[in-house]
């Protein structure tokens, strides 16, 4: 749920069964070692040299396009499976309140209090109150924080001793 807070600040407020990690992307293998690999080498005629070039070239473009991939997907589902069974059976939800300053989060047992709990989080936000205690602060960076996101971030942090001053 998006809501604003009295000083115009945007906060997002959910509820997460399970944390997905921030996507930061990946580095891709070079493929140099194909530079050196010669298909006609080793081979009498050159047109035995080319089928088992060409031979070995789809078995590996086989192994790239479908296996692996199945591979992994499966890997993935198997994990992703386990991960949400697990936390459906210990019922550990996060309660989330995101503002683009930064991410307080609170771990809350159960369906229902973590519903209720969100409820408070997102109460005391729409009125400019304190948040409730006992939340992890992880700070979003971001290109350009004007000094009213500062201030108004460190009224929002609990117990920061800046509660309604602006600063601490």
């Amino acid at each position: 749920m998006e809501l604003k807070d009295p000083s115009g600040r945007i906060w997002s407020v959910e509820r997460e069964l399970v944390r997905r990690p921030r996507w930061r992307g990946f580095k891709t293998a070079g493929l140099g070692w194909l530079e050196n690999l010669d298909p006609l080498s080793g081979a009498s005629d050159g047109w035995e040299g080319i089928l088992i070039g060409v031979a070995i070239f789809l078995a590996i473009v086989l192994l790239i396009v479908a296996v692996w991939p199945l591979l992994i997907l499966v890997a993935e589902l198997v994990i992703a499976l386990l991960v949400v069974g697990v936390r459906l059976v210990l019922g550990r939800w996060t309660v989330v309140a995101e503002t683009p300053g930064g991410r307080y989060e609170w771990h809350v047992r159960g369906r229902s209090k973590s519903k209720a709990f969100a409820a408070t989080v997102v109460s005391a936000v729409r009125h400019g109150h304190e948040l409730p205690a006992g939340a992890s602060f992880e700070s979003i960076p971001r290109a350009h924080l004007t000094e009213a996101d500062v201030a108004a971030s460190i009224r929002a942090r609990p117990g920061s001793g800046g509660e309604g001053t602006g600063l601490p």
